[in-house]
């Protein structure tokens, strides 16, 4: 089985390493970097869209089984694949919402770049506490943010999400997990994403984590793989 890990906005893989570790590393693990950010900057001027994002984790995985974790935008990214064959389950973790792209989107169209809103630092409001995060760590958060400056500047192609998150999840196993201290995607989208799937009849569970901010895999990485380890050998394969 794979276990495939999307970052999220202005960030890379690297941001899985603590969470890899705490997990010593289960076989079969992909943490690629989202074209336009980490390694994986694009060439000036060009431009993408949602639809290349999931085009891109297709051809990646090639049809292998895989149990999916995506984190904010990643976690969009993976509640858009969730109706591929190859998916056994799918843990959302601080998920960018349907309702909260919404919000972007009418946040955009007032004027303001929803970016900025979140990302005028790259580092504020991440965690719930500054202590929570290495110094090592905010050095990588950092340097991925620079690298993804083009893409923040040129506008995140946020998903459309045409039908609500339930018709994208139907049939497969859910893990919701977030910070209940949250400052960039306040926790009421989380509690009201966990409600509406349990009412269409997903299979959902949903964990908050206490004292944790948006980065749950940096500021709880052991509490956030026992998580991950219980769902998966419920969900099969793990």
């Amino acid at each position: 089985m794979t276990h495939l890990f999307i970052h999220g906005t202005a960030s890379s893989g690297r941001i899985w390493r603590r969470l890899l570790e705490a997990m010593e590393s289960p076989e079969g693990v992909l943490t690629p970097d989202i074209p336009g950010m980490g390694d994986a900057r694009l060439p000036q001027g060009t431009s993408l869209s949602f639809e290349d994002w999931l085009h891109y984790f297709r051809a990646l995985v090639s049809g292998r089984r895989v149990h999916l974790v995506g984190h904010s935008l990643g976690g969009a990214i993976a509640v858009h694949l969730a109706k591929e064959p190859w998916v056994s389950s799918v843990t959302l973790l601080a998920p960018a919402t349907r309702a909260y792209c919404e919000a972007r989107r009418a946040a955009s169209m007032s004027g303001r770049n929803p970016d900025s809103l979140v990302f005028e630092s790259p580092l504020r409001g991440l965690a719930a506490s500054p202590g929570h995060i290495s110094r090592e760590d905010a050095g990588v958060l950092r340097e991925d943010y620079a690298k993804a400056a083009p893409l923040l500047a040129a506008g995140v192609p946020w998903p459309p999400y045409p039908a609500s998150e339930a018709e994208y999840l139907s049939g497969k196993p859910v893990l919701l997990v977030y910070g209940e201290e949250d400052a960039v995607i306040p926790p009421c989208y989380f509690r009201r994403l966990g409600d509406e799937l349990a009412e269409a009849g997903i299979c959902v569970t949903v964990v908050p984590l206490p004292g944790c901010g948006h980065i749950p895999q940096l500021e709880d990485a052991h509490g956030l793989a026992r998580v991950l380890k219980s769902f998966w050998e419920r969900s099969g394969g793990g």
